[in-house]
């Protein structure tokens, strides 16, 4: 079963490529329906992140 919630973070992907960051790329914000096993996906490429439960 999906879950609505709101994930802030940034990719190490973003990291890598520096000559694409925009100065105020510090944390992008999204809102996903996923179910776990994209969130475990999601949890291996995402680096820093807060996930709230809307």
């Amino acid at each position: 079963m999906s879950k609505l919630i709101k994930i802030f973070y940034q990719s190490k992907l973003i990291k890598q490529a520096p000559q694409y960051q925009p100065q105020n790329w510090q944390k992008i914000s999204s809102i996903f329906y996923i179910n776990e096993t994209m969130f475990l996906f999601l949890s291996g490429i995402i680096e820093e992140k807060l996930i709230t439960e809307i």
